[in-house]
């Protein structure tokens, strides 16, 4: 993002066109911040299509693979699985949350060298 906002960057007669850049970087972090949080939550969504689709077909052959035992051994399985299944958490409510952009701490005067930096190369071109 700072590549892109550096390289599409206007110069003038007194160098780089800081209002610009920051423009341009305030709008990148518009859409990117939206868009993590879109795929992180996407992410989740879909590993829980996955755990829901492997738990139906679990409890969708318990019954025939059942059918054939006595009763104690069905009442058995069926108050094991009864616990192994209800009652808990689901595998996303248990994870912990992946770092997030709370945890990315940038500061200005680092980033002002990047994008010096990548001005000077600019340039050299």
């Amino acid at each position: 993002m700072v590549i892109w906002a550096v390289s599409s960057m206007h110069f003038n007669k007194n160098g780089i066109d800081w209002g610009t850049f920051a423009f341009r970087i305030s709008l990148g972090f518009a859409f990117l911040i939206p868009g993590i949080y879109c795929a992180k939550e996407s992410s989740r969504h879909w590993n829980a299509e996955k755990h829901n689709r492997r738990l139906a077909l679990e409890l969708a052959a318990l019954d025939p693979f059942i059918v054939k035992l006595d009763e104690a051994k069905q009442k058995e399985i069926i108050e094991k699985k009864a616990d192994e299944y209800f009652g808990k958490k689901s595998p996303q409510e248990s994870e912990e949350d992946v770092p997030g952009l709370k945890d990315v701490y940038l500061r200005a005067d680092q980033l002002i060298k990047v994008a010096e930096r990548i001005a000077k190369i600019i340039r050299s071109k």
